[in-house]
């Protein structure tokens, strides 16, 4: 197990997102508000330790999709 701290400024970007934007628009799953905050900072977190532009509520509905990643080719 391990434990990554969340940056304050990742805190406040995705308090502020799910205040403006609904993340909640699969239809299944969507979660409440809070249930949505989690989870939003919880992708960002990872996004900003792969160097990820972090969670865009303006980019709309991201169909369950969270991160994609290709496959290192051996």
């Amino acid at each position: 197990m391990f434990k990554i701290l969340v940056k304050e400024e990742i805190s406040k970007h995705c308090i502020d997102q799910v205040e403006r934007f609904n993340f909640g628009n699969r239809g299944i799953a969507d979660g409440n508000k809070r249930e949505q905050l989690t989870g939003i900072i919880g992708e960002s977190v990872l996004k900003d330790l792969f160097d990820l532009d972090l969670v865009d509520g303006k980019e709309g509905n991201d169909n369950g999709e969270d991160i994609k990643f290709k496959k290192p080719v051996n």
